[in-house]
């Protein structure tokens, strides 16, 4: 089957690899219709978590049901499925728990052997572990676009809102305007928000951002403390979410929020951040909450809110291309001239 390999940074290729096979009960193959790419692949694209040369990538996706184990429950063979960034074993103190993304055998697709050696879905077909819980049904009337991101970014972006504590009414800011900023801003006001400041400085992005109801704000010709401090009375927002993952951000947000405040971290960091400004997270008294999304326990909410017609996430997708593009689609994205590229085998 052809699926995208990396052989290392900057150097993605279209390919041709065994197809996968069933080797347990609780195994199911997908059929992959459409596949995203994230801004975290661009950590492997940029060499930061190398994988092994030839490796497939890529952990957003929908697809449907091909085959499925004797001990499959939930699914059968022609089930249209999104699948979670990462599986779990589902019986473990974490799993009964729900901490999905603290589970001891959790393998995280298309990211190598530190991860669990899952290979990725940015291909034809994608072998999926206890698929009853790393697959849910997408129901009917909900397409592709829509259903694609629940199993990672639209779920992180929602849970960093959540994790952000805010009360209805409050002035939340959101510090990076990419596809996990854009979700973010529509889930604050869905989950009411008074008012949300989106911070950036790509202007077409900020226009997105005031499409959704966010107040844009351009970091290179704004300055968004005095902007913030003029809004709430010298307080600063109530919630920050720092959507970027990068030092900068995350240095921005601690100084932007409100004493006694919250910072919830959706970005993804590779490297510890040396110059951690902790002191003044101190003195503020301000919450600092983040890590890796727990989708397996927040994507039912996540697709109620497609499936009710009150979020449509598909509108941050710029580009659609054929598997076999992936090599430009990634130079698009890491490049910053598409917002958010699909693939489809």
């Amino acid at each position: 089957m052809k699926a995208i390999q990396l052989f290392g940074a900057g150097d993605v290729r279209i390919g041709e690899v065994p197809d996968p096979k069933l080797e347990h009960a609780g195994e199911a193959i997908v059929r992959v219709t459409a596949a995203g790419i994230c801004g975290s692949d661009l950590h492997l694209y940029h060499g930061r978590l190398p994988v092994d040369p030839g490796f497939v990538v890529g952990h957003e996706f929908v697809g449907v049901v091909e085959e499925a184990g004797s001990e499959v429950s939930q699914f059968t063979p022609g089930d249209r499925v999104v699948g979670a960034f990462h599986t779990a074993c589902g019986a473990c103190w974490s799993c009964r728990r729900r901490l999905y993304h603290h589970c001891g055998a959790m393998r995280l697709f298309g990211f190598g052997t530190a991860f669990g050696n899952l290979r990725g879905a940015q291909a034809e077909r994608v072998l999926v572990p206890n698929a009853d819980l790393a697959l849910m049904p997408i129901p009917d009337g909900i397409d592709d676009l829509r259903a694609l991101f629940i199993g990672d970014i639209l779920t992180t972006a929602h849970q960093a809102v959540r994790n952000a504590s805010f009360n209805p009414g409050d002035t939340v800011a959101i510090v990076g305007c990419g596809p996990v900023g854009l979700l973010a801003q529509r889930c604050a006001l869905l989950q009411g928000a008074g008012a949300v400041y989106a911070l950036d400085r790509d202007a077409t992005r900020l226009r997105i951002a005031a499409d959704n109801g966010a107040i844009p704000v351009n970091i290179d010709e704004q300055d968004p403390l005095a902007i913030l401090l003029s809004a709430t009375e010298s307080r600063g927002p109530d919630a920050v979410v720092e959507c970027v993952g990068a030092e900068a951000a995350l240095t921005a947000a601690i100084q932007l929020v409100r004493r006694a405040g919250v910072v919830s971290v959706a970005g993804v960091f590779t490297e510890n951040i040396p110059l951690f400004p902790y002191g003044m997270l101190w003195i503020k008294d301000a919450r600092l909450v983040g890590g890796l999304c727990n989708v397996l326990a927040y994507w039912g909410e996540a697709m109620a809110l497609v499936a009710h017609g009150r979020l449509d996430p598909s509108s941050i997708v710029s580009h659609e291309l054929a598997l076999a593009e992936a090599p430009e689609a990634y130079r698009l994205f890491d490049r910053r001239e598409a917002l958010k590229v699909v693939l489809h085998p």
